[in-house]
């Protein structure tokens, strides 16, 4: 079996596009969506709770019968040994700034 699932500990929301907290709120990723004219609906039945940590933790229920291949965990063992590229940092974080400003600007008003 492959299962494949976003993995909401990396704080970007590939449904929406959106960068955000890792594991929601899902309030304001709703509220991300609102301000740019996106209707947020569907955010609720998104599941924030699945990322690597916690499908490791389920199939450990499986006992020997499942085995575990963890291919972000293979990705970040490339861009360590220069193998493949990173994503631009700086990029990174300055989108998270952005979203760091209109969030403490809306709790102020």
């Amino acid at each position: 079996m492959l299962l494949s699932a976003p993995n909401h500990l990396f704080p970007y929301e590939h449904h929406t596009g959106r960068w955000m907290l890792p594991g929601g709120p899902k309030w304001l990723v709703a509220w991300q969506l609102r301000r740019k004219g996106q209707d947020p609906a569907f955010i609720q039945h998104l599941q924030f709770g699945v990322n690597a940590l916690s499908v490791r933790r389920w199939l450990r229920t499986a006992g020997d019968n499942v085995s575990w291949v963890d291919l972000n965990h293979a990705r970040v063992r490339r861009i360590m040994s220069g193998i493949e590229a990173p994503r631009s940092l700086p990029a990174v974080a300055a989108q998270y700034q952005d979203l760091y400003t209109e969030v403490f600007k809306a709790c102020a008003a």
